[in-house]
């Protein structure tokens, strides 16, 4: 017998799937946003402020603030980039 996805897996792979139709040249960045979700590496810090724990370094985490317009994130990749928006 094969587990059912929860709720929260399908919500998950719903917003995967519109993401990856609005926005199909971002398809990596996607991809791996979502793996962040999987591994638990978000948490949330109230309002719209979050917590995004590193893929590269378990002991880094960055601070991401979400706003009309997209976002701000203090990671190396929003720093060097800030015209698009990286993968947290």
């Amino acid at each position: 017998m094969t587990a059912r996805p929860s709720i929260a897996d399908q919500a998950l792979a719903e917003t995967i799937a519109r993401a990856l139709t609005r926005w199909p040249e971002q398809a990596q960045r996607i991809e791996r946003a979502a793996e962040l979700l999987r591994i638990d590496a978000v948490r949330p810090l109230g309002g719209n402020r979050y917590s995004v724990r590193s893929q590269a370094s378990a002991t880094r985490s960055y601070l991401v603030v979400l706003t009309e317009d997209g976002g701000t994130c203090g990671c190396p990749d929003a720093q060097h980039r800030p015209t698009r928006l990286c993968k947290h």
